[in-house]
Formats: C-alpha cells, sequence, structure tokens
C-alpha cells in the first residue's frame, strides 16, 4: 500500500442507525424527538481513501475544478456495478443508497474534462421524507459559496467527491486554511501554477 494512503483502497459503507436529539446521541436509539416526528438520523460511516500531500490526492482523481454550489437535491441512487458494488461505496448489499447531489457552476478546471459549465457531484447521504443519512467527518458545502472540488468520475453515473474530507475546498475562505483532511486549498492551487 503506497505512502500517500492512510486508509484502506477501497472505500466501505457501514451504515449505523443512531437517533439524535438535542445533539445528544441515545444508546437504545430512541429519543423523543423521533416520538414527535418520525424522523430520524442515520449516520453513514466510510473509510475512504485519505491522501497525505496535495500532489497524491490530484493525481488519485479524475477531476479538479473550482465553481459554485447552484443548489443541493437528493436521490436515491443504485450505482452499483455489473459485479455487484456501489462504484462510490464498495458497499454490495443494498440496493438504492440516499445520495446529495451538488449542482455546480464550473468557472475553471483544472484537470480532467468537464462537458458544458454545469457539474453534478454525488455524495452519499441526503434528506429523505422518513428522514436524514448523514456521511460522518463530510466537509460542509453550502449553496452560494465557490469552492474548488476534486473527484472521481465513473461512467453510469453522476462524478462522486473524492473522500469525505478532502473534496471540497471552500474558495470563499482563506486559501491556507486546511480542510480537516490536513490538505490547505493553497497546496492545491500551487500545483497547477
Amino acid at each position: 500500500m503506497g505512502a500517500a494512503m492512510k486508509k484502506g483502497l477501497f472505500p466501505f459503507l457501514f451504515v449505523t442507525v443512531v437517533t439524535a436529539a438535542a445533539g445528544v446521541l441515545c444508546a437504545c436509539g430512541r429519543t423523543v424527538g423521533e416520538q414527535e416526528t418520525g424522523r430520524y438520523v442515520t449516520v453513514i460511516h466510510a473509510d475512504y481513501p485519505e491522501y497525505d500531500t496535495a500532489g497524491s490526492l490530484v493525481e488519485a482523481v479524475d477531476l479538479v475544478f473550482s465553481g459554485e454550489v447552484k443548489s443541493v437535491s437528493y436521490e436515491l441512487l443504485d450505482v452499483r456495478s455489473e459485479d455487484g458494488a456501489d462504484s462510490m461505496t464498495g458497499f454490495a448489499g443494498a440496493g438504492s443508497i440516499p445520495y446529495t447531489i451538488f449542482e455546480i457552476e464550473v468557472s475553471d478546471v483544472y484537470k480532467g474534462d468537464v462537458p458544458g459549465t454545469t457539474v453534478y457531484l454525488k455524495r452519499p447521504g441526503g434528506t429523505l421524507d422518513t428522514g436524514e443519512y448523514v456521511l460522518e467527518g463530510a466537509a460542509a458545502v453550502t449553496v452560494g459559496r465557490n469552492y474548488l472540488f476534486a473527484a472521481q468520475t465513473y461512467e453510469d453515473t453522476y462524478p462522486s467527491f473524492a473522500n469525505a474530507t478532502q473534496s471540497a475546498y471552500d474558495l470563499d475562505a482563506s486559501a491556507t486554511e486546511s480542510a480537516d483532511g490536513g490538505i490547505a486549498l493553497s497546496e492545491i492551487l500551487a500545483l497547477f501554477e
């Protein structure tokens, strides 16, 4: 395994249902808030590749671009291949998995090809009628803000965030701030100067 990888080569998705109320998790999985609203929160735990350097991140992904997040939507997607595994999560046991779809108006493309001026990126998690699915540790991505994105492309589905913490860098914040993944935006941008 290369030194650039902190975790496994292939992502694995482990879904744990954890019900939360007022920020407190209950060991029993039920809260008064759930009984009142009929909604629950599912925390998705995943083991994705994480990278030690900006160079290893950029080398590993197919697409690096900047743009403004225009909207967010949610879809149940079955992105398993013919072999049965979900192309993003590696999870073979489920059919459709909830995903958040980010509509991004592209400003600049640093690596890869973007047909047109809009890219739709997917990330596990989202809000459905019955509850919310949250990818543990995922970087915040907000409508109306500009980001630098690192993504993987796939043949028959939306491109995906490379991982939970090193895929979206807020261009409206300081360029020297590190994402939770320890790589600063300025380090990635320096590779394209």
